[in-house]
């Protein structure tokens, strides 16, 4: 007796066939890209100009550098008419702020209280122009070498809590894997490069360059190849002479 085949499997009908899947997830939207970027910051950030003008400008953007030694949010004095009239003068869309200790001693005498309301108001007005701020760490300083000034930890914990206090407003950004060797240290030489001067906390050529890569990896705006440029031979990395020498 021959055995019939068994059936075919059909298709349900088609008023039988499940509703398509449609996707609920919004679409992700492209990274925002700077026009000109303005830099503030002290002198640990003025060595970073150099390299961040160069590796801005590969990728297409403007970079304006108001960082200077001895720069923070209360100090000098007149210090946020200077950044009031950068912002006038070159329309930035985009900010990069760094600081370090400078502000210690308003602290000392006014609180803490008063530092974030100064925080505050200098955001207000970085915002008035754009709400897009780059907020980098305090450099941290050579693990090998003692370091006798007072750590600007009140500060860096109000500077880590302000993406939360400002979510899509302010990033932001710890510079020590761009420091770090393997081992999570921060020494002066990496991998055979001279990161810092001597005395282990300001940038050399080679620090710069790796800061500069870390915040346009942040942009997804690095690349290779500007890194090596004649920047490198800005005289702030001959001071002290020879602190930024190999050998």
């Amino acid at each position: 007796m021959t055995t019939a085949p068994a059936p075919a499997l059909l298709p349900p009908p088609s008023s039988e066939l499940a509703e398509p899947a449609v996707a609920t997830t919004a679409p992700v939207p492209p990274p925002f890209v700077p026009h000109t970027v303005l830099v503030l910051g002290d002198s640990g950030t003025y060595d970073m100009a150099p390299a961040f003008v160069a590796g801005f400008a590969n990728a297409g953007v403007r970079l304006v550098s108001t960082a200077f030694p001895g720069e923070g949010l209360t100090r000098p004095d007149g210090i946020l008419e200077t950044w009031t009239n950068a912002i006038r003068d070159y329309q930035p869309d985009y900010f990069i702020v760094g600081l370090g200790t400078w502000d210690n001693e308003f602290i000392a005498a006014n609180g803490v209280d008063a530092y974030r309301a100064t925080v505050e108001s200098v955001l207000q007005m970085l915002t008035a122009q754009s709400p897009h701020i780059l907020w980098m760490s305090v450099l941290p300083s050579d693990s090998s070498l003692p370091d006798d000034r007072p750590r600007p930890d009140i500060q860096e914990q109000i500077y880590e809590g302000l993406p939360a206090a400002h979510p899509g407003v302010v990033d932001f950004l710890d510079l020590t894997p761009a420091l770090s060797s393997p081992d999570g240290t921060t020494p002066r030489v990496v991998d055979g490069h001279l990161l810092r001067k001597p005395d282990g906390w300001h940038l050399c050529p080679d620090g710069a360059a790796a800061i500069t890569h870390l915040v346009l990896g942040d942009l997804g705006l690095d690349s290779d190849g500007w890194d090596q440029g004649a920047w490198r031979a800005d005289k702030r990395y001959d001071d002290p002479p020879g602190g930024c020498a190999a050998g």
